[in-house]
């Protein structure tokens, strides 16, 4: 009875370990301070420098919309500084309000779109 008590904690935990490693971490719903350098000139350097070791890429190449490189181009907007808020709020505030924030999650991509709500 004893070794049998034994092979069932060993099952679970062996399953609570592959359940954990299976787990995916949102790395950007971390929180990030929004003061950024000064040496940056574009959007894309800004998302690039938000998610900086995430392992998130931006991604402006084939198969992106097809207003993301003119997006990811363009010069950096208004930015608030010193403000705490989680990476995905930082890039949506890096894209500008009238822009859709496109996040692959299983390839680590960003691009963005404009928002369909907004009239160019």
């Amino acid at each position: 009875m004893n070794l049998s008590i034994k092979k069932l904690s060993l099952i679970f935990l062996l399953s609570s370990l592959i359940n954990t490693a299976s787990a995916q971490i949102n790395e950007l719903k971390f929180m990030v301070r929004t003061v950024y350098p000064d040496e940056l000139s574009n959007v894309k350097e800004l998302i690039e420098y938000i998610v900086e070791g995430t392992g998130y890429r931006v991604y402006i190449g084939r198969n992106s919309p097809d207003d993301a490189k003119a997006i990811l181009l363009a010069k950096i907007g208004f930015q608030r500084k010193n403000l705490l808020m989680s990476k995905t709020d930082a890039l949506l505030m890096a894209i500008g309000n009238k822009n859709t924030l496109v996040i692959d999650y299983d390839n680590k991509l960003i691009s963005a779109t404009r928002s369909p709500n907004y009239d160019f």
